[in-house]
């Protein structure tokens, strides 16, 4: 009597385990990585869409303009050719509206050339993220 049938049935179960196995080690393996750029994506930040205009460089004075999203806190980054300096403010913009926000000279480098505003998220347990795409105007 041959029993090549049931060879046949065992060899195609062993391949079925190692498959099984390969796909478990694979994702142990990136299992760790997706969840750490999972906790690392703040996808808030996609609903949020600012315009900035230096209106007034000389008094430094930034018209922020919320196209979409509202806004409760804003970063401010002044820089000139050697310099820079940022100055966060608590700015109440709702969506689709702006905002003019006047800095003192304390506040701003001089001869400030280019602002840049992004937006200050506050996370449901109180931390801050800031937005990584800024609205950039220049003088």
């Amino acid at each position: 009597m041959k029993k090549r049938g049931l060879s046949s049935i065992i060899a195609t179960v062993l391949i079925i385990l190692l498959v099984i196995i390969a796909i478990g080690i694979v994702w142990a393996v990136l299992k760790p990585s997706i969840k750490k750029s999972a906790e690392s994506a703040n996808l808030d930040c996609l609903k949020v869409d600012l315009e900035a205009e230096a209106t007034n460089c000389a008094q430094g004075q930034v018209k922020v303009t919320s196209k979409l999203g509202d806004i409760s806190k804003l970063r401010f980054v002044f820089e000139n050719a050697t310099d820079s300096s940022h100055v966060d403010r608590a700015v109440a913009i709702v969506q689709a509206s702006s905002k003019v926000v006047s800095f003192n000279s304390n506040e701003t480098v001089a001869n400030f050339t280019t602002v840049k505003v992004a937006a200050i998220l506050t996370a449901s347990d109180g931390t801050e993220k800031i937005c990584e795409t800024p609205a950039t105007a220049s003088c």
